[in-house]
């Protein structure tokens, strides 16, 4: 995937958060975890992961989801789906 498209992704992936969490102004960074992210709970994770299934159109397995920790965890997983599709 081309640095672009990168950017790309992680402009999509911010735009989920900023809606799932109600955050207009939220600026996401790899490193970021839900306790970085006020409201980023069980639930909340997963409508955000709903969020960026619908997105992106692809699909998440159980163990993806729970793997998935941290902001960086989650853009590369959306960029290697999206890169499968």
């Amino acid at each position: 995937m081309h640095e672009k498209d990168v950017g790309e992704v992680l402009k999509r992936t911010q735009n989920c958060f900023r809606e799932v969490f109600d955050q207009p102004e939220l600026e996401i960074r790899r490193e970021m975890t839900a306790r970085d992210v006020e409201g980023w709970e069980s639930l909340s994770h997963v409508r955000l992961i709903g969020a960026l299934e619908a997105e992106f159109k692809v699909r998440f397995t159980t163990q993806e989801i729970m793997a998935a920790s941290d902001v960086g965890m989650l853009l590369d997983l959306v960029i290697k789906k999206s890169a499968a599709s």
